[in-house]
């Protein structure tokens, strides 16, 4: 879980990218071989991601990042009932 003191402003953008970024297979490719050099390709420091949310995403395999992306497209679009989505990120 993130702490909530960590997250917002600059931070909510940086995961905010980081998850568009994971909707790319090459990205999800390169992030699961080298997470931080992944991130340095879409001009992302490490420093700029909660640490908790880099940690639990570095070790995922590529077919991991891929349901998880996939999952979080599902999520995020909103609900006909609610009105309101949700992200992993």
């Amino acid at each position: 879980m993130i702490d909530s003191t960590e997250v917002g402003g600059e931070k909510d953008e940086v995961v905010a990218s980081l998850a568009r970024h994971l909707e790319s297979s090459a990205f999800r490719r390169s992030f699961s071989a080298d997470a931080l050099g992944a991130l340095a390709t879409v001009n992302i420091e490490a420093a700029q991601l909660p640490a908790q949310l880099l940690d639990a995403l570095s070790p995922l395999s590529y077919d991991e990042l891929t349901m998880l992306a996939m999952l979080n497209e599902k999520l995020n679009v909103s609900s006909p009932l609610t009105g309101v989505g949700c992200s992993f990120f």
